[in-house]
């Protein structure tokens, strides 16, 4: 664990979101901005997505936290989360 706890939301934002078309999977993104207990606010980035839950019957929802991504699952910075347009 970081040590750390998540504290009020300062700031939210949907960050665009599409549907199913052309074999894409419907998607949505957001990022919001929250205050930590050791006074650091930091972005926190979700992606939803349809059809990418358990066995791939339901939603999936992937959160990561700036700053607290020690293994840089979602790369530096959230990167991997965040909508990109291709």
């Amino acid at each position: 664990t970081t040590g750390v706890l998540m504290g009020d939301v300062i700031s939210y934002r949907s960050k665009g979101a599409h549907t199913k078309y052309d074999g894409k999977i419907a998607r949505g993104w957001c990022e919001a901005f929250v205050g930590f207990s050791d006074n650091i606010a930091r972005r926190i980035v979700i992606e939803i997505g349809s059809g990418t839950g358990f066995a791939g019957s339901d939603y999936g929802l992937h959160v990561c936290v700036d700053g607290l991504d020690p293994h840089k699952t979602y790369a530096p910075h959230c990167r991997v989360l965040r909508r990109h347009e291709f």
